[in-house]
Protein backbone atom coordinates (compact mmCIF):
# COMPACT_ATOMS: atom_id res chain seq x y z
CA UNK A 1 0.00 0.00 0.00
CA UNK A 2 2.57 2.24 0.69
CA UNK A 3 4.91 1.27 -2.31
CA UNK A 4 1.58 2.20 -4.41
CA UNK A 5 1.11 5.68 -2.52
CA UNK A 6 5.05 6.33 -2.83
CA UNK A 7 4.73 5.44 -6.95
CA UNK A 8 1.76 7.36 -7.11
CA UNK A 9 3.49 10.52 -5.49
CA UNK A 10 6.41 9.86 -7.91
CA UNK A 11 4.49 9.84 -11.01
CA UNK A 12 2.29 13.26 -9.88
CA UNK A 13 5.48 15.18 -8.81
CA UNK A 14 6.86 14.21 -12.63
CA UNK A 15 3.51 15.61 -14.50
CA UNK A 16 4.37 18.78 -12.67
CA UNK A 17 7.70 19.28 -13.74
CA UNK A 18 7.09 18.00 -17.16
CA UNK A 19 4.53 20.85 -17.09
CA UNK A 20 7.07 23.72 -15.35
CA UNK A 21 9.81 22.90 -17.68
CA UNK A 22 7.42 23.36 -21.02
CA UNK A 23 5.80 26.62 -19.41
CA UNK A 24 9.46 27.48 -18.86
CA UNK A 25 10.23 26.66 -22.42
CA UNK A 26 7.08 28.82 -23.87
CA UNK A 27 7.52 31.42 -21.72
CA UNK A 28 11.17 32.15 -22.75
CA UNK A 29 10.57 31.51 -26.46
CA UNK A 30 8.27 33.58 -26.34
CA UNK A 31 10.43 36.75 -24.31
CA UNK A 32 12.49 35.50 -27.09
CA UNK A 33 10.73 36.65 -30.05
CA UNK A 34 9.34 39.79 -27.93
CA UNK A 35 13.36 40.57 -28.12
CA UNK A 36 13.59 39.85 -31.25
CA UNK A 37 10.44 42.36 -32.78
CA UNK A 38 12.04 44.70 -30.14
CA UNK A 39 15.36 44.87 -31.49
CA UNK A 40 13.87 44.88 -35.25
CA UNK A 41 11.67 47.72 -34.39
CA UNK A 42 14.46 49.68 -33.32
CA UNK A 43 16.19 48.92 -36.28
CA UNK A 44 13.11 49.78 -38.50
CA UNK A 45 13.14 53.09 -36.43
CA UNK A 46 17.14 53.88 -36.62
CA UNK A 47 16.21 53.64 -40.70
CA UNK A 48 13.65 56.32 -40.46
CA UNK A 49 15.57 58.05 -38.24
CA UNK A 50 18.74 58.06 -40.82
CA UNK A 51 16.06 58.90 -43.69
CA UNK A 52 15.31 62.01 -41.64
CA UNK A 53 18.65 63.01 -41.21
CA UNK A 54 19.65 62.50 -44.72
CA UNK A 55 16.41 64.60 -45.96
CA UNK A 56 17.39 67.45 -43.05
CA UNK A 57 20.77 67.06 -44.24
CA UNK A 58 19.69 67.39 -48.23
CA UNK A 59 17.38 71.07 -47.05
CA UNK A 60 20.22 72.48 -44.66
CA UNK A 61 23.22 71.78 -47.90
CA UNK A 62 20.04 73.42 -50.42
CA UNK A 63 19.63 76.33 -48.16
CA UNK A 64 23.51 76.90 -48.00
CA UNK A 65 24.17 76.63 -51.80
CA UNK A 66 20.80 79.07 -52.30
CA UNK A 67 22.32 81.37 -49.57
CA UNK A 68 25.88 81.40 -51.39
CA UNK A 69 24.71 81.96 -54.99
CA UNK A 70 22.61 84.82 -53.51
CA UNK A 71 25.61 86.17 -51.97
CA UNK A 72 27.88 86.43 -54.70
CA UNK A 73 25.54 87.93 -56.73
CA UNK A 74 24.97 85.04 -58.63
CA UNK A 75 22.96 85.24 -62.53
CA UNK A 76 22.54 82.35 -64.47
CA UNK A 77 21.93 78.39 -63.93
CA UNK A 78 23.10 76.58 -60.92
CA UNK A 79 23.37 72.20 -61.31
CA UNK A 80 23.85 70.07 -57.98
CA UNK A 81 24.24 66.29 -58.64
CA UNK A 82 24.74 64.04 -55.53
CA UNK A 83 25.69 60.57 -56.59
CA UNK A 84 23.80 60.70 -59.93
CA UNK A 85 20.58 62.70 -58.74
CA UNK A 86 19.99 66.19 -58.86
CA UNK A 87 19.93 67.43 -55.70
CA UNK A 88 19.69 71.45 -56.77
CA UNK A 89 18.97 73.13 -59.82
CA UNK A 90 17.73 77.06 -59.86
CA UNK A 91 18.20 80.04 -62.24
CA UNK A 92 18.79 83.36 -61.07
CA UNK A 93 17.99 86.59 -62.76
CA UNK A 94 17.54 86.99 -66.41
CA UNK A 95 18.42 85.21 -69.53
CA UNK A 96 17.28 88.44 -71.39
CA UNK A 97 16.62 91.38 -69.40
CA UNK A 98 14.59 93.24 -71.91
CA UNK A 99 12.18 90.61 -72.28
CA UNK A 100 12.51 89.78 -68.90
CA UNK A 101 13.20 86.15 -69.43
CA UNK A 102 14.64 84.46 -66.74
CA UNK A 103 17.44 82.08 -66.42
CA UNK A 104 15.96 78.09 -66.33
CA UNK A 105 17.17 74.95 -67.10
CA UNK A 106 16.60 75.13 -70.51
CA UNK A 107 18.87 78.36 -71.02
CA UNK A 108 22.10 78.45 -73.19
CA UNK A 109 25.32 79.81 -72.21
CA UNK A 110 28.51 79.96 -74.21
CA UNK A 111 30.73 77.23 -72.27
CA UNK A 112 33.84 79.21 -73.76
CA UNK A 113 37.15 76.98 -73.04
CA UNK A 114 35.22 73.92 -71.52
CA UNK A 115 34.43 73.24 -75.12
CA UNK A 116 38.45 71.96 -75.48
CA UNK A 117 36.71 69.07 -73.42
CA UNK A 118 34.84 67.98 -76.42
CA UNK A 119 37.86 68.83 -78.90
CA UNK A 120 40.14 66.14 -76.88
CA UNK A 121 37.39 63.65 -76.44
CA UNK A 122 37.27 63.79 -80.45
CA UNK A 123 40.83 63.18 -80.62
CA UNK A 124 40.84 60.21 -78.12
CA UNK A 125 38.28 58.64 -80.12
CA UNK A 126 40.81 58.73 -83.06
CA UNK A 127 43.11 57.26 -80.72
CA UNK A 128 40.97 54.51 -79.96
CA UNK A 129 40.17 53.38 -83.79
CA UNK A 130 44.14 53.87 -84.20
CA UNK A 131 43.55 56.64 -86.52
CA UNK A 132 46.06 58.62 -85.16
CA UNK A 133 48.46 58.13 -81.64
CA UNK A 134 48.69 60.50 -78.80
CA UNK A 135 52.46 60.34 -80.01
CA UNK A 136 52.18 61.37 -83.13
CA UNK A 137 54.06 63.99 -84.08
CA UNK A 138 52.66 67.95 -84.43
CA UNK A 139 54.84 67.30 -87.92
CA UNK A 140 53.01 64.57 -88.79
CA UNK A 141 49.88 66.79 -89.95
CA UNK A 142 51.81 70.17 -90.25
CA UNK A 143 55.13 69.49 -91.59
CA UNK A 144 55.80 73.13 -92.10
CA UNK A 145 55.89 74.11 -88.92
CA UNK A 146 59.34 74.97 -87.42
CA UNK A 147 60.03 72.28 -84.10
CA UNK A 148 56.97 70.91 -84.93
CA UNK A 149 58.69 67.21 -84.85
CA UNK A 150 59.52 67.85 -81.33
CA UNK A 151 56.16 68.57 -80.45
CA UNK A 152 53.14 65.39 -79.84
CA UNK A 153 49.60 65.38 -79.68
CA UNK A 154 49.71 64.54 -75.86
CA UNK A 155 51.26 67.71 -75.48
CA UNK A 156 48.97 69.30 -77.05
CA UNK A 157 46.16 68.36 -75.22
CA UNK A 158 48.11 69.25 -71.91
CA UNK A 159 49.04 72.25 -72.90
CA UNK A 160 53.13 71.76 -72.42
CA UNK A 161 53.59 71.78 -76.12
CA UNK A 162 55.84 75.20 -76.24
CA UNK A 163 53.29 76.53 -78.73
CA UNK A 164 52.28 80.17 -78.31
CA UNK A 165 50.09 82.86 -80.74
CA UNK A 166 50.62 86.27 -80.28
CA UNK A 167 47.76 87.34 -82.59
CA UNK A 168 44.40 86.13 -84.24
CA UNK A 169 42.30 87.74 -87.33
CA UNK A 170 39.97 90.42 -86.49
CA UNK A 171 38.10 89.32 -89.96
CA UNK A 172 35.42 86.04 -89.89
CA UNK A 173 37.17 82.71 -91.40
CA UNK A 174 35.84 79.80 -92.36
CA UNK A 175 37.40 76.91 -90.28
CA UNK A 176 39.70 75.71 -93.09
CA UNK A 177 41.08 79.71 -93.26
CA UNK A 178 41.60 79.44 -89.49
CA UNK A 179 43.72 76.81 -89.06
CA UNK A 180 45.58 77.80 -92.16
CA UNK A 181 46.02 81.15 -89.84
CA UNK A 182 47.19 79.41 -87.28
CA UNK A 183 49.73 77.00 -88.24
CA UNK A 184 51.34 79.92 -89.99
CA UNK A 185 51.55 82.15 -87.57
CA UNK A 186 52.51 79.95 -84.38
CA UNK A 187 55.50 79.40 -82.66
CA UNK A 188 57.15 76.56 -80.68
CA UNK A 189 59.20 77.67 -77.72
CA UNK A 190 61.68 74.42 -77.54
CA UNK A 191 63.01 75.67 -74.08
CA UNK A 192 59.11 75.98 -72.66
CA UNK A 193 57.77 72.23 -73.96
CA UNK A 194 56.71 69.72 -71.08
CA UNK A 195 55.65 73.17 -69.02
CA UNK A 196 52.10 74.34 -69.09
CA UNK A 197 51.58 77.53 -71.18
CA UNK A 198 47.62 78.00 -71.47
CA UNK A 199 47.21 78.54 -75.01
CA UNK A 200 43.64 77.71 -76.97
CA UNK A 201 46.15 77.51 -80.40
CA UNK A 202 47.44 73.94 -79.24
CA UNK A 203 43.36 73.43 -79.90
CA UNK A 204 42.47 75.13 -82.96
CA UNK A 205 44.98 72.39 -84.28
CA UNK A 206 43.75 70.07 -82.85
CA UNK A 207 40.48 70.76 -84.75
CA UNK A 208 42.50 71.13 -88.05
CA UNK A 209 44.06 67.81 -86.72
CA UNK A 210 40.64 65.90 -86.49
CA UNK A 211 39.50 67.51 -89.90
CA UNK A 212 42.55 66.03 -91.81
CA UNK A 213 41.47 62.65 -90.29
CA UNK A 214 38.09 62.58 -90.64
CA UNK A 215 37.70 64.14 -94.01
CA UNK A 216 34.90 66.16 -92.81
CA UNK A 217 34.52 69.57 -90.83
CA UNK A 218 34.49 70.31 -86.58
CA UNK A 219 30.75 70.44 -86.28
CA UNK A 220 29.84 67.44 -88.27
CA UNK A 221 31.98 65.08 -86.52
CA UNK A 222 31.14 66.75 -82.90
CA UNK A 223 27.14 65.78 -83.92
CA UNK A 224 28.36 62.11 -85.04
CA UNK A 225 31.16 61.78 -82.12
CA UNK A 226 29.57 63.23 -78.95
CA UNK A 227 26.13 65.41 -79.36
CA UNK A 228 24.02 62.25 -80.62
CA UNK A 229 26.22 59.50 -78.68
CA UNK A 230 25.38 61.38 -75.48
CA UNK A 231 21.85 62.44 -76.35
CA UNK A 232 22.74 65.87 -76.34
CA UNK A 233 19.54 68.48 -77.01
CA UNK A 234 20.36 71.66 -76.44
CA UNK A 235 23.81 72.54 -77.72
CA UNK A 236 24.73 74.42 -80.50
CA UNK A 237 27.25 76.37 -82.23
CA UNK A 238 27.83 79.94 -82.13
CA UNK A 239 26.35 80.01 -85.57
CA UNK A 240 23.25 77.85 -84.79
CA UNK A 241 19.65 77.99 -86.35
CA UNK A 242 17.17 80.72 -84.78
CA UNK A 243 15.01 77.85 -83.42
CA UNK A 244 18.12 76.74 -81.60
CA UNK A 245 18.98 80.10 -80.22
CA UNK A 246 15.63 80.90 -78.92
CA UNK A 247 16.68 79.94 -75.33
CA UNK A 248 20.06 81.47 -75.23
CA UNK A 249 21.45 83.75 -72.36
CA UNK A 250 22.38 87.34 -73.41
CA UNK A 251 25.73 88.11 -72.06
CA UNK A 252 25.97 91.33 -69.60
CA UNK A 253 28.79 93.35 -68.07
CA UNK A 254 28.13 94.76 -64.70
CA UNK A 255 29.05 98.22 -63.39
CA UNK A 256 29.61 99.53 -59.44
CA UNK A 257 25.88 100.55 -59.43
CA UNK A 258 24.83 97.24 -60.49
CA UNK A 259 23.61 98.82 -64.14
CA UNK A 260 23.50 95.88 -66.55
CA UNK A 261 24.57 96.44 -70.31
CA UNK A 262 24.67 93.72 -72.96
CA UNK A 263 27.79 92.68 -73.98
CA UNK A 264 27.92 91.19 -78.16
CA UNK A 265 30.63 89.29 -79.24
CA UNK A 266 31.38 89.68 -82.63
CA UNK A 267 31.66 87.25 -85.50
CA UNK A 268 34.70 86.97 -86.26
CA UNK A 269 35.51 86.38 -82.34
CA UNK A 270 33.27 83.65 -82.85
CA UNK A 271 35.04 81.98 -85.59
CA UNK A 272 38.57 82.47 -84.02
CA UNK A 273 37.35 79.85 -81.01
CA UNK A 274 37.24 76.95 -83.22
CA UNK A 275 37.46 73.78 -81.23
CA UNK A 276 38.55 75.73 -78.32
CA UNK A 277 35.42 77.77 -77.48
CA UNK A 278 32.44 78.70 -79.94
CA UNK A 279 29.84 76.13 -77.93
CA UNK A 280 26.33 76.86 -76.79
CA UNK A 281 25.02 74.68 -74.32
CA UNK A 282 22.40 74.23 -71.36
CA UNK A 283 23.70 73.33 -67.92
CA UNK A 284 21.78 69.70 -67.91
CA UNK A 285 23.35 69.22 -71.73
CA UNK A 286 26.62 70.13 -70.17
CA UNK A 287 26.68 67.91 -67.39
CA UNK A 288 25.42 65.01 -69.54
CA UNK A 289 28.45 65.44 -71.38
CA UNK A 290 31.20 66.06 -68.72
CA UNK A 291 29.63 62.70 -66.80
CA UNK A 292 29.68 60.92 -70.18
CA UNK A 293 33.17 61.73 -70.80
CA UNK A 294 34.14 60.42 -67.43
CA UNK A 295 31.44 57.61 -67.04
CA UNK A 296 33.21 55.79 -69.93
CA UNK A 297 29.89 55.94 -72.17
CA UNK A 298 32.71 56.71 -75.29
CA UNK A 299 36.01 55.20 -73.82
CA UNK A 300 37.07 52.38 -72.06
CA UNK A 301 37.86 53.12 -68.17
CA UNK A 302 41.70 52.24 -69.55
CA UNK A 303 41.27 54.76 -72.39
CA UNK A 304 39.69 57.42 -69.92
CA UNK A 305 42.62 57.11 -67.57
CA UNK A 306 45.06 57.61 -70.27
CA UNK A 307 43.20 60.81 -71.66
CA UNK A 308 42.78 62.53 -68.40
CA UNK A 309 46.77 61.61 -67.26
CA UNK A 310 48.66 64.78 -65.87
CA UNK A 311 52.48 65.47 -65.49
CA UNK A 312 52.90 67.04 -62.14
CA UNK A 313 54.58 69.30 -61.36
CA UNK A 314 54.43 71.19 -63.87
CA UNK A 315 51.18 70.44 -65.46
CA UNK A 316 47.41 70.27 -64.00
CA UNK A 317 45.47 70.48 -66.77
CA UNK A 318 44.45 67.97 -69.81
CA UNK A 319 41.73 67.62 -72.03
CA UNK A 320 39.97 70.47 -71.08
CA UNK A 321 39.80 69.49 -67.24
CA UNK A 322 41.86 71.00 -64.37
CA UNK A 323 42.69 67.80 -61.61
CA UNK A 324 41.21 68.61 -58.35
CA UNK A 325 44.43 66.66 -56.79
CA UNK A 326 46.49 69.86 -58.21
CA UNK A 327 45.07 72.52 -56.82
CA UNK A 328 45.73 74.20 -53.52
CA UNK A 329 41.83 75.46 -52.95
CA UNK A 330 40.72 71.59 -52.69
CA UNK A 331 43.56 70.07 -51.11
CA UNK A 332 43.55 71.85 -48.40
CA UNK A 333 39.56 70.59 -47.83
CA UNK A 334 41.46 67.48 -48.54
CA UNK A 335 39.48 66.42 -51.85
CA UNK A 336 41.91 64.91 -53.62
CA UNK A 337 40.22 63.26 -56.64
CA UNK A 338 38.21 64.55 -59.36
CA UNK A 339 37.92 67.72 -61.66
CA UNK A 340 37.61 71.40 -62.05
CA UNK A 341 36.28 73.07 -65.49
CA UNK A 342 36.47 77.00 -66.54
CA UNK A 343 35.72 78.80 -69.25
CA UNK A 344 34.97 82.66 -69.29
CA UNK A 345 34.31 84.27 -72.68
CA UNK A 346 32.63 87.98 -73.13
CA UNK A 347 30.41 88.35 -70.05
CA UNK A 348 29.97 83.94 -70.07
CA UNK A 349 31.50 82.48 -67.23
CA UNK A 350 31.24 78.50 -66.87
CA UNK A 351 32.62 76.82 -63.94
CA UNK A 352 32.27 73.96 -61.89
CA UNK A 353 33.77 70.61 -60.30
CA UNK A 354 33.36 66.95 -60.80
CA UNK A 355 33.98 63.59 -58.75
CA UNK A 356 36.45 61.00 -60.50
CA UNK A 357 32.96 59.53 -62.87
CA UNK A 358 31.26 62.49 -62.56
CA UNK A 359 28.82 61.05 -59.98
CA UNK A 360 28.87 64.32 -58.00
CA UNK A 361 28.89 68.08 -59.38
CA UNK A 362 28.34 71.28 -59.54
CA UNK A 363 28.31 73.32 -62.53
CA UNK A 364 27.60 77.17 -62.68
CA UNK A 365 27.06 78.96 -65.67
CA UNK A 366 26.68 82.80 -65.50
CA UNK A 367 25.75 85.17 -68.19
CA UNK A 368 26.88 88.32 -66.19
CA UNK A 369 30.93 89.14 -65.58
CA UNK A 370 30.77 89.53 -61.85
CA UNK A 371 31.99 93.08 -61.08
CA UNK A 372 33.58 91.17 -57.84
CA UNK A 373 35.87 89.31 -59.69
CA UNK A 374 35.72 85.47 -60.94
CA UNK A 375 33.53 83.10 -59.27
CA UNK A 376 36.00 80.68 -60.46
CA UNK A 377 37.23 78.52 -57.47
CA UNK A 378 35.65 80.52 -55.19
CA UNK A 379 31.98 80.09 -55.27
CA UNK A 380 32.58 76.56 -56.93
CA UNK A 381 34.55 75.73 -54.43
CA UNK A 382 32.65 75.85 -51.33
CA UNK A 383 29.73 74.37 -53.38
CA UNK A 384 31.56 71.31 -54.07
CA UNK A 385 33.32 71.16 -50.55
CA UNK A 386 29.40 71.22 -48.84
CA UNK A 387 28.46 69.23 -51.13
CA UNK A 388 31.29 66.36 -50.21
CA UNK A 389 29.75 66.96 -46.43
CA UNK A 390 26.34 65.87 -46.52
Amino acid sequence: MNKKKLFLRLFLLFIVVGIASKSIMFFDKANRQTQKQTIFEKNKIKKVDEKQKCASALKNFCRYADQQLKKNNFVGEALIIKNGKVVYQRGYGYANLEERRPNDSRSTYQIASLQKAATAMMIMQLEKKKRISLSDTLAKFYPKIKFANLVTIREMLNMTSGVSLSTLPQTVLSPNALINYTSSKIQIQVKSIGQQNYQPANYVLLAGILQKVTQQGYEQSFEKMIKKPLGLTETYFFDGNAKMMQNKALAYSQGQNKFLKEIKEKPFQYSNELGTGNLYMSVPDLYRMLSGFLSDKLLTSYETKILYTTFPPKNNYSAGLYHLAQLPQFTKRKIKSGYHIHGCEYGYETIGDLSVHGKNAVILQSNVANVHGSFNLTLDTSLYYGLSKF
